[in-house]
Formats: structure tokens, C-alpha cells, sequence
């Protein structure tokens, strides 16, 4: 049995405890420092808890939260607080043996606890040792009274048990309400991904039956946006360089499949545990995102390693010093290496539109614009415009098509534009193959048997000039189909009058004007 340990120092002036509740912290990354110490104990003792239960031994940790009482409970299964180390983890910043891994300022603990609340126990069983050992923590006694040393509480029992249970009280205004739940299990998932990934480390938080689970975004594989080629290309790179002879970088970046305005961006880690860019709270610069309304804000993540960089003591953010802009700029150089400008793809690449979710507001726009054509004609305009000569007939048109593909949704409507029938058939392209932004053809007589004209108009939104204009939530599509319209119908009456550029325009312009009246 190892010699009894009945009372632990807390010097150096135990009133630094009571400045701890005072610092930046938010809850996920308070949590983290309590999981830190559980994956660290973990990892120095791996081969003797893998001994003792097999290879398959993972390491639990769970995160209970006690409404009612207001209380937070951290358990693991780690190898648990050893004598020898005892005196020093209650004791404010003093270090471990080994600060190489996730227990380097010997502040974690202490610090989270005390910005948690001033109430609070730490109750241990180290692997091997036969006691249990438990210590509790009044902050505000201890500020009031000058206290120095506390009592140690053992209970002997098995030697092969081993666990840590850290018990916060009474946290009043530092309790999580409901709604923060989700974003504390988001960011530590965000956090410890690289040990989830492993699968020997499972983090539960309030749930105890589902652990966190991280999901990888998909990564982007399509053409080069710049037309360099028409090959589909994996939009990922690996990165690897330096900053100077102590402080290097390496990972990955890639751009996404699907834009995310709160999630992309860079994730930053250091001793494979992220300290900046944990979930929502990525790592953008300017200089290679753009602002946020920029298509690179939304598309451009990665996961980067920085060897030789100090961190803050709370862990969640680095200390730079004056090296930032030189990892910036050597990030922004990498990312446009040739033969593939990553910059440029993720500015410029327009994802294809999901036909599913556009048949409904296509449907809408197409209602709107059969009931602003069928308003009474404005005959007397037509009087101002000149009847054209035969020298003036011939004009090529936007363009030919009809053939129907799984890519379009079509949509008709009837009108009346002075005095002449028309049936309309709105063809909407989501495929990335035509040369054309818009086209239009005559249909057959049999297609619009109880009118005197038929037109199919197609709009092409996979043009990159369509594309472009679509918005992030294709909020202009409407715009663009009126446009589409706007030109067809126009094209057809000039046709039918003699094409000159005058007649053109004028249609163009009513029925541009006509199609946008608001009702």
C-alpha cells in the first residue's frame, strides 16, 4: 500500500482560485480542459490499461448534466490521479513532468473548475494503487479563511479499479441552458475529432447512449473552374511547410461540395487536439476566404497541424507573435499552385441546382407571369413604331433546342399578346453541358393546336453566365425566367414584323415591364 496521503497544498495564495472564475472562458472549451486531463491520463497509461482489459479497451468519458441540482459530473475510465502526483494537480499552474502532450500549464483543471463555480470535488482511483482518494474545493471559504492546505479523504479498495470523477456544484448563472447543449456537443466534437476518428476514444455528453460522433464534409470533385479542363478533379491538397527552423505546418485543404456559411473555413490543431476553428467558430483570413458574402467564405475548409506554436493558456487560440501573415501568405501561395488554382475554383464554381427543389418556385414564376401577359394590351404603343423594309427581315435567333433531357422541368402557359394566341412552354436546364444561356424554337403545329403560335423557351442555368447570377439560394431565379421569357416572346413578334432592331427592343422592353408588374 502506498503511504497515506491525507492533506494536499494548495499554495502558492489560494486568492489566484478565486480569479479563475473570471476568465474567457466558453463552455465547450472549460469542458475540454477536464477531457484533456482524461485523454493525457489515457495515453501515458494505454499499455498498462490495455494489459489489464485487452486491446479492445477504449477510453470513456461522460459528461452528466444534472438539472435539477444544477451539477456537472466529467467521469472517465483513465488510469486515474497517482500519489506521486497528487500534491501537484491541486497546486495553480504547477506543471507536470511531461507537458509535451494535453496537460502542459497545470491550470486546466483548477481553472475550468473555479470559472465553473466555487464548489467542487475531485474523487480518484489510480490503476494499480489501492486507495481511492477524494478532495473538495469551497472556493469562497478558502478565499475567506486563507486556506493552504485541504483534507484528503481515502477509502481502500480494488487495486485493478481506475476512474476520475470531477463533480462541479451549485453553477447557478454557469449551469448551460437547454439551447447551449447542442453547440457544447458540436464544439467538442469539432475538437477532439482526431480522437473520436481513432476509435479509442468515446465522448459522451448528457446522453449516455449515443457517444459524439464527427461527420466529414464531403469534398468537391468536378471539372477546373476556369475551363482549363473539362477532367473531374478531387479538390484536395496536402500541405506541408515552414514557417522557420521551429515551426512548421502541415495538413490538408480542400473545397467543399456544398457551400456552408458557418462551416467552412480552417480548422487548426496543435498535439492533434483543434484549439482554433472548433465547429461555427472556423479560421477564415481575408486573404484567402474573401469577405462573407465571398464564394470562397462558403467553400473552403481544411484541417492544418502547427508544430512549434504556443497556445493561450486557456487553449483556444495561438500565440502568433509575428508570424501569422508569413503562414497566410504561405498558406495563399500553396493553395495557388498550378495546375489547379483552388482560390479561383472556390470563387468561381457553381454547384448544379437541384431540380427537385426548383419545380416549385418555377411553377410559381410561371403562374406570375401568365397573369401580368394577360393584362389589356397597350395597342397604341405599337402605332409609334415604324414598319420595317425587307433589307432589315433577316437577324439570326437566340437559338435552337427541344430536346428534353432528365435534367429539365418544363412548364406551360397560355396568353394573349394583341390579338395572338401563344402557347408557352418554360424549359428550365439544370445540366452543365450547353454552350447556350438561352434558346428558343418554334414548336410543332400539332404541339399548340388551339393557338395561333407556340414557343419553347429554355433557360439554361448551368451556363456559367446564368449560373453566376442565380444567388447562393437561387433567389434570382425568378428574375432570370422572366428574363428568358422576356426575350423569347420579344424575339418571336419582332420575327413576325420584320426584325428591326427597333421592333426587338420594344418588345423586349414591354414585356420585361410587363412580366415584372406586381400584383
Amino acid at each position: 500500500m502506498n503511504n497515506p496521503i491525507t492533506k494536499v497544498e494548495i499554495r502558492p495564495e489560494s486568492s489566484i482560485l478565486t480569479v479563475l472564475s473570471h476568465l474567457n472562458y466558453k463552455h465547450w472549451y472549460a469542458i475540454a480542459e477536464f477531457v484533456d486531463n482524461s485523454i493525457q491520463s489515457y495515453q501515458n497509461n494505454k499499455d498498462k490499461l490495455r494489459k489489464l482489459h485487452g486491446k479492445g479497451f477504449k477510453l470513456r468519458i461522460e459528461i452528466k448534466i444534472d438539472k435539477d441540482s444544477e451539477t456537472i459530473e466529467i467521469i472517465d475510465n483513465a488510469a486515474g490521479l497517482y500519489a506521486k502526483d497528487y500534491q501537484r494537480a491541486f497546486r495553480a499552474a504547477s506543471l507536470p513532468e511531461n507537458n509535451s502532450g494535453l496537460s502542459e500549464f497545470g491550470m486546466g483543471m483548477k481553472s475550468a473548475a473555479c470559472w465553473f463555480t466555487w464548489t467542487w470535488s475531485v474523487r480518484s482511483k489510480a490503476l494499480g494503487e489501492d486507495v481511492e482518494r477524494s478532495v473538495w474545493f469551497d472556493i469562497k471559504k478558502i478565499s475567506e479563511n486563507n486556506t493552504e492546505i485541504l483534507p484528503v479523504t481515502e477509502i481502500k479498495t480494488n487495486p485493478d479499479l481506475h476512474f476520475t470523477v470531477i463533480r462541479l456544484e451549485s453553477l447557478g448563472d454557469k449551469f448551460p441552458i437547454l439551447k447551449t447543449y447542442t453547440k457544447i456537443r458540436d464544439h467538442l466534437s469539432s475538437i477532439y475529432r482526431n480522437y473520436i476518428r481513432s476509435d479509442e476514444v468515446e465522448i459522451y455528453f448528457d446522453d449516455l447512449e449515443t457517444p459524439l460522433k464527427y461527420t466529414d464534409p464531403n469534398i468537391l470533385t468536378a471539372p477546373p473552374a476556369d475551363g482549363s479542363s473539362n477532367v473531374p478533379i478531387l479538390w484536395r491538397r496536402d500541405i506541408d511547410f515552414k514557417i522557420d527552423s521551429n515551426r512548421k505546418v502541415t495538413g490538408f485543404v480542400a473545397i467543399r461540395q456544398e457551400g456552408s456559411t458557418s462551416h467552412a473555413g480552417l480548422a487548426l490543431f496543435r498535439r492533434g487536439r483543434l484549439i482554433y476553428g472548433s465547429d461555427d467558430e472556423t479560421y477564415r483570413p481575408t486573404e484567402i476566404f474573401g469577405k462573407s458574402n465571398d464564394f470562397r467564405y462558403q467553400r473552403i475548409f481544411g484541417e492544418l497541424n502547427l508544430e512549434g506554436f504556443d497556445v493561450s493558456h486557456t487553449k483556444d487560440g495561438f500565440d502568433w507573435g509575428d508570424c501569422e501573415s508569413i503562414f497566410i501568405e504561405k498558406l495563399r501561395d500553396r493553395l495557388k499552385e498550378q495546375p489547379a488554382d483552388f482560390l479561383i475554383q472556390a470563387a468561381k464554381y457553381r454547384a448544379r441546382p437541384n431540380k427537385a427543389i426548383l419545380k416549385k418556385p418555377v411553377a410559381t414564376e410561371i403562374k406570375n407571369i401568365k397573369k401580368a401577359l394577360s393584362r389589356p394590351e397597350t395597342k397604341k404603343e405599337l402605332e409609334k413604331v415604324r414598319t420595317p423594309s425587307q433589307a432589315e427581315l433577316l437577324i439570326p435567333r437566340l437559338g435552337i433546342t427541344g430536346v428534353e433531357t432528365e435534367d429539365s422541368i418544363n412548364e406551360e402557359f397560355k396568353v394573349k399578346i394583341d390579338g395572338s394566341s401563344f402557347l408557352v412552354r418554360v424549359n428550365i436546364d439544370t445540366s452543365i453541358t450547353s454552350n447556350e444561356w438561352i434558346s428558343v424554337r418554334d414548336l410543332e403545329k400539332t404541339e399548340y393546336t388551339k393557338s395561333d403560335y407556340g414557343l419553347e423557351i429554355t433557360l439554361h442555368i448551368g451556363h456559367p453566365v446564368i449560373s453566376g447570377y442565380l444567388g447562393k439560394e437561387q433567389e434570382n431565379l425568378g428574375f432570370l425566367i422572366r428574363l428568358a421569357v422576356s426575350l423569347g416572346l420579344a424575339e418571336h413578334k419582332s420575327q413576325k414584323t420584320g426584325l428591326p432592331t427597333e421592333i426587338f427592343h420594344y418588345w423586349l422592353n414591354r414585356i420585361m415591364k410587363e412580366v415584372n408588374l406586381n400584383d
